[in-house]
């Protein structure tokens, strides 16, 4: 928490509150945070440059100090890209971001994707309500 002079008056707070970032806005950010600075540790742990983990991503070497950086322009893409060439695995991807959004009470809302699973609604749920018929094959008619 930092202090911050806002209308004259000295406020607490972070740079979500300075920003006025939306909840949405605050966890793609720490998302984007957090997905930087598993490429960072990924690229350091498997002995690479920024150099070389550019070239296996096919990307240049200024474009992953940005993404290491945390830059805002950087795509979700991109980051996904570079984090798989770096020796990462979607498994990885999918810890780092359960782990970063655990809410207080250790549980995830029933439903969500963090969340226990469900299974999927039927076919028909999907359709409004609607049978739907496979179509016939072209010999069949």
């Amino acid at each position: 928490m930092h202090k911050v002079k806002l209308n004259s008056e000295w406020t607490s707070g972070d740079y979500g509150d300075f920003l006025g970032l939306t909840d949405e806005e605050r966890q793609i950010v720490e998302m984007r945070i957090s997905v930087s600075k598993m490429i960072r540790r990924l690229r350091e742990e498997n002995g690479m440059t920024q150099t070389e983990l550019a070239q296996r991503a096919g990307s240049s070497q200024s474009r992953i100090a940005r993404i290491e950086a945390g830059a805002a322009d950087v795509t979700l893409d991109l980051l996904i890209r570079v984090m798989l060439a770096a020796g990462g695995k979607l498994a990885d991807l999918g810890d780092l971001l359960k782990e970063a959004y655990k809410p207080a009470t250790g549980e995830y809302p029933s439903g969500t994707l963090l969340g226990k699973r469900r299974a999927f609604p039927s076919a028909r749920k999907n359709l409004g309500g609607r049978k739907t018929r496979r179509a016939e094959p072209a010999s069949a008619k």
